[in-house]
C-alpha cells in the first residue's frame, strides 16, 4: 500500500516543528545580528529597555526573554510607524492596539468604551482629545487596574516615612501629576476607565493626606500656576512629560523643600523653542514635533563628574535599575551637601540634567528596581552614608501600587535597610 497520503500530515509536522523553530531563532538571533551591523535598540515606551534572563530566574526567563526580545528588536518604532501609515491610507484611522490591562508597550489610539474597573475592558494605550493632545492610556489603565489597595499604599509610604526619622534621615515624597490631572479640559467626554479613573486617584489623593509627619510636595498647585501664568508651558499635546519648563518647576520645588538657599541666584534659562519629538505619537506610529523651548541650569563655578570623569548637566545618564552616581564640586554657586539617593522614574528622567548640579553627591535610580534580585542590598549599601531620601513617582502609578518599591516586601526591606544603618552624620533640617 502506497503511503504518499500520509506524506502530506508528515510534511505538515515538519512545517509545524520547523516553522516556529525558525521563527525562535529570527527573534533570538536578530536582535544580536543588528547590533553587530551598528542598529541599537531605543526605548519608545517611557521605560528601560528590558535586560536579558539569567538562570537564576528559572521559568521566569521565558516571559522575561520575550520580553527582552521584543523590546531588542531592530527598527522596531519604525515597523509601528509603517503599520500606522498603512493603516492611516487603507483605513483612514491609525490601528488599534487596545489590550485589557494597562502594561506599557507599543499601542494606537483606542476607540471609547464604557468605562468601569470591570474585567474585558479594552484600555487604549493611547486616548484621543480634543484639538489634537493625546493622553497615555495608564491614566485610566492603571488605577483601575491596582495592584495594591490605598490603605497598603499609604501605609507604606507610611512605613518608609517612619523608618527615615528613625534612622536620622530625611524623607520626601513627590507625586509627578499626570498630564489627564493637569489638562483634562482636552480629555473626551468618555473614555476607557473614565470613571473609576477618577474615583481611584481621589480616594488616593485623601488617604495621602493622612500621612503622619512625612513631607510630601504637592507638584499640582504649582505646575497649574506657572501654566495659567504660561499657557502651554508645563505639557505638550503629544508627550505624557511634563516639558523642560514642568521638569524647571519640579526641581524649584524639591530645592525649595531641601534648602531655598539654592534657588538664590535664580540659575535656570528658558531657551528659545526647539522641534521635539512627543512620545506619545510615536507610540502611536507617527512623528509629531512640537516647538519645545529648552531650560538649561546656570551653577557658576559647579563642576559634575561621573566614575570619576567630568561631564556636563546634558550629559547626565538616564536612570535606570542600578544606582548612578553623580558628585559636583563648586568654586561658587552653593551645593546641598548630605547624600541624597532619589528613587524616580520617568518625570525625574526628564529633570535630571537639571536636578543633579545643585547636590555634591547625589544617587539615583529607578523606583522599579524593586523586585529585581539583590537590588534593595545594592540600593541598601548606598544608603549607609545616605542623608536625604526623596521618592518620586507618577500619580498613575503611585495610586494603583504598580512600582516595585509600593509593594509592601520591597518597602519593608528598604525601611529596614535604613533602620539596620542609622544615619550618623550633620543633621541637615
Amino acid at each position: 500500500m502506497s503511503d504518499s497520503p500520509k506524506r502530506p500530515r508528515r510534511d505538515q509536522a515538519r512545517r509545524i516543528v520547523v516553522f516556529p523553530l525558525v521563527a525562535a531563532l529570527v527573534v533570538f538571533f536578530l536582535p544580536a545580528v543588528a547590533y553587530a551591523v551598528g542598529v541599537r535598540a531605543q526605548t519608545i515606551d517611557n521605560r528601560p529597555l528590558a535586560a536579558f534572563p539569567t538562570l537564576d530566574d528559572g521559568w521566569n526567563a521565558l516571559p522575561k526573554l520575550q520580553a527582552w526580545a521584543i523590546d531588542h528588536l531592530p527598527l522596531r518604532g519604525e515597523a509601528v510607524t509603517a503599520d500606522t501609515q498603512l493603516s492611516q491610507a487603507l483605513f483612514n484611522e491609525a490601528p488599534k492596539f487596545g489590550a485589557a490591562g494597562g502594561g506599557i508597550g507599543v499601542a494606537g489610539v483606542g476607540s471609547q468604551s464604557a468605562d468601569g474597573a470591570t474585567a474585558g475592558i479594552q484600555y487604549p494605550q493611547v486616548i484621543q482629545g480634543s484639538d489634537g493632545w493625546l493622553y497615555f492610556g495608564s491614566d485610566a489603565a492603571s488605577p483601575c487596574q491596582p495592584e495594591e489597595s490605598v490603605s497598603t499604599i499609604v501605609d507604606g509610604f507610611q512605613t518608609l516615612s517612619d523608618a527615615a526619622t528613625a534612622s536620622g534621615r530625611k524623607l520626601v515624597i513627590v507625586v509627578a501629576p499626570d498630564k489627564s490631572t493637569i489638562h483634562p479640559e482636552h480629555l473626551p467626554d468618555q473614555f476607557a476607565g473614565k470613571t473609576c479613573m477618577l474615583e481611584r486617584k481621589a480616594e488616593f489623593s485623601q488617604a495621602m493626606t493622612g500621612l503622619k509627619d512625612t513631607t510630601v510636595i504637592d507638584m499640582v498647585t504649582p505646575l497649574k500656576s506657572y501654566e495659567q501664568a504660561n499657557p502651554g508651558s508645563v505639557w505638550r499635546k503629544d508627550d505624557t512629560h511634563w516639558t523642560p519648563q514642568g521638569s524647571m518647576v519640579f526641581t524649584q520645588q524639591l530645592l525649595q523643600t531641601l534648602d531655598p538657599s539654592l534657588l538664590q541666584s535664580a540659575p535656570f534659562t528658558i531657551g528659545a523653542p526647539e522641534q521635539e519629538p512627543g512620545d506619545l505619537s510615536h507610540l502611536v506610529g507617527e512623528q509629531g514635533y512640537e516647538a519645545i523651548p529648552p531650560v538649561t541650569v546656570d551653577r557658576p563655578g559647579v563642576a559634575l563628574s561621573l566614575n570619576g570623569k567630568p561631564i556636563a548637566p546634558a550629559d547626565v545618564l538616564p536612570v535606570g535599575y542600578s544606582p548612578i552616581n553623580v558628585r559636583a564640586t563648586s568654586t561658587d554657586a552653593p551645593l546641598y551637601q548630605p547624600r541624597t539617593v532619589l528613587l524616580g522614574d520617568s518625570f525625574f528622567d526628564a529633570s535630571r540634567s537639571l536636578v543633579a548640579p545643585f547636590f555634591a553627591d547625589f544617587w539615583y535610580v529607578h523606583n522599579m528596581s524593586g523586585d529585581i534580585p539583590g537590588a534593595t542590598a545594592t540600593l541598601g549599601g548606598v544608603l549607609k552614608d545616605t542623608q536625604t531620601v526623596v521618592y518620586e513617582v507618577v500619580e498613575r502609578s503611585a495610586a494603583s501600587g504598580d512600582i516595585s518599591y509600593e509593594h509592601p516586601d520591597n518597602m519593608n526591606a528598604l525601611a529596614k535597610a535604613m533602620l539596620d544603618q542609622p544615619y550618623a552624620g550633620p543633621a541637615v533640617n
